[in-house]
């Protein structure tokens, strides 16, 4: 395989709108379509795309606003909960938060560019 003509894809995020994490509370309204396990599925079918094509590592967003809190389930893996801070929309309510802040977008772009420039130097 030629590696320097191959593609990887980025894990997609989760973002309030979409996602609710267990470690945010109940639901934000009743109401609310909780696409989590659609999400998570996606990212499960990239990391299989991006493996079965030799690339264990690569660079994903599925973390992205978010943070592990203090909280520990019963098999020792933290719970997630969203970093409201991070999102645009969190004046409008938790449940309109799409779009990360300008200053978590910048370190996004960063982290590719640095991800994008150890894959050229390899």
């Amino acid at each position: 395989m030629n590696r320097s003509s191959s593609i990887r894809i980025c894990k997609l995020m989760r973002p309030p709108k979409l996602a609710w994490l267990t470690g945010n509370g109940p639901f934000p309204t009743q109401g609310y379509i909780n696409y989590l396990e659609r999400i998570n599925e996606v990212n499960a079918k990239i990391d299989d795309f991006n493996e079965s094509n030799g690339f264990k590592n690569v660079l994903g967003f599925s973390l992205e606003g978010m943070r592990a809190g203090k909280k520990r389930r019963r098999n020792g893996t933290t719970v997630l909960s969203h970093m409201w801070s991070a999102w645009r929309e969190v004046e409008q309510g938790h449940q309109f938060c799409l779009h990360l802040k300008e200053e978590k977008r910048i370190g996004m772009m960063r982290k590719l560019v640095r991800y994008i420039g150890h894959q050229m130097t390899n």
